[in-house]
């Protein structure tokens, strides 16, 4: 109990509910903004010509991904540091796991960020058919690296990562059994959307839009339920 007095279960729980917030708005910016310039919107020309009259709020809504990406690191930082003691080894490698994960995926935000607007203004500018053609290809080949890096890669450590923090939960006597059932129903959705951005591309918006909605509410209570521990007096968490 006393590790737990030490680290604060309050902000503890405060850095989940951040963590929360943070793919939330990602989220948001995802379906309100960046769709159009995702593979949802169609066909190669469609998304340059998306991004080129939206770039500065495309760039926002990639901005907030990054966002997102920390938040997840720093969520799954957090509960791991709930496991216990003997699950320390198994989580230092998923933390290590799911860092390298994040840089994968930022690295295609940073892609989507700076590389695709610059294309998408040469496309909009384009004074030849052969320009125009020329910018569609470069994009396609920066698309598809975007694309393996984070929903290919990135995601495929995150599930790795995560299935193994919540193994470790599994195998801590005070973390509620809701908590771990929940947890691991986010990592079966986002092994999911792995597969489908291979083998069901139609599948792929609502398996990432249910991924994010079962992440966000796991993390928000597993952050309400800290704060309460820490107002009920470690309760939950005493003799442990």
């Amino acid at each position: 109990m006393e590790h737990f007095r030490r680290a604060g279960l309050a902000r503890m729980g405060g850095m989940l509910l951040g963590a929360a917030g943070a793919n939330l708005a990602a989220s948001l910016a995802m379906l309100l903004v960046l769709a159009g310039a995702t593979p949802a919107g169609g066909a190669p020309e469609a998304r340059l010509t998306y991004v080129a009259a939206h770039r500065q709020a495309v760039v926002t809504g990639w901005s907030l991904w990054v966002g997102a990406t920390l938040g997840l690191l720093l969520s799954l930082w957090v509960l791991a540091r709930l496991a216990a003691p003997r699950w320390r080894p198994a989580c230092q490698y998923a933390l290590l796991v799911a860092g390298v994960g994040a840089s994968l995926d930022i690295a295609a935000d940073v892609i989507n960020m700076t590389a695709v607007p610059a294309l998408a203004e040469q496309y909009a500018g384009a004074r030849s058919a052969a320009e125009a053609a020329a910018a569609v290809n470069a994009f396609r080949t920066w698309d598809a690296a975007a694309v393996a890096l984070t929903g290919g890669a990135g995601n495929s450590l995150y599930v790795l990562a995560g299935g193994l923090i919540t193994r470790a939960l599994a195998g801590t006597p005070w973390i509620p059994r809701l908590l771990v059932a929940w947890g691991a129903l986010v990592w079966a959705a986002a092994a999911f959307a792995s597969a489908a951005l291979f083998w069901w591309p139609a599948l792929l918006p609502p398996a990432v839009g249910g991924t994010m909605v079962l992440y966000v509410s796991w993390t928000a209570a597993a952050g309400l339920w800290l704060i309460r521990e820490e107002r009920a007096g470690g309760q939950a968490l005493s003799g442990h």
